[in-house]
């Protein structure tokens, strides 16, 4: 490839990245929430081509590292869920930093959490323990696990609602399960990737 012809399409992708700041910043009046809300791909587009992105709001309560979060879905896409190597899993308001609850689950090390994203009425987390907890949205109060799934062999990696009922989660030992949050069983186990 010419230099000319790499320069070219470096323009064009800065082209693309600007545009796609305008019609973010166009969305919802702040830059800050629209990327947050955005998907993955858009944010690095948008850092690859050279913009500066800075934190604008600082959300403070684990004790630890947070290992990960995951906002919810539907109209109500400024709630997120939180999870941390402290065993704490809160539940927050993305655009009033208000923490909207908490729970907290007994083992530490909590590496995946899931929002369910039809009703925004259940989350879950899972870790080191091997045991995926789901958790009520919206109650006050001390809250315990409505459900905790046990049947992988090694940690929990990640986990994702399928719907109000089903989810998905996978494991270090090599595997996928499908669960039913109601029985508390394993509806399916796909162990294709030893």
């Amino acid at each position: 490839m010419s230099l000319t012809q790499r320069i070219a399409d470096a323009k064009m992708k800065l082209e693309d990245a600007t545009s796609l700041f305008t019609k973010l910043q166009t969305k919802s009046g702040s830059l800050s929430h629209s990327i947050a809300a955005h998907d993955e791909k858009s944010v690095k587009t948008l850092v690859n081509a050279g913009v500066n992105l800075k934190g604008v709001r600082t959300f403070n309560h684990h004790a630890s590292d947070v290992t990960c979060m995951q906002w919810s879905g539907g109209s109500d896409d400024q709630m997120f869920v939180s999870a941390g190597k402290d065993g704490q899993v809160a539940v927050w308001n993305g655009l009033t930093k208000k923490k909207v609850q908490s729970m907290t689950v007994d083992m530490k090390m909590l590496m995946t959490c899931a929002f369910e994203k039809k009703k925004n009425q259940l989350v879950a987390a899972g870790g080191a323990d091997k045991c995926l907890s789901v958790f009520p949205v919206g109650q006050a109060g001390i809250l315990h696990p409505i459900a905790e799934l046990t049947g992988h062999d090694g940690y929990i990696s990640g986990c994702q609602f399928v719907d109000d009922n089903s989810l998905v989660s996978t494991s270090g030992d090599s595997s996928a399960c499908l669960w039913d949050i109601r029985s508390g069983r394993a509806t399916a186990k796909l162990a294709d990737h030893a």
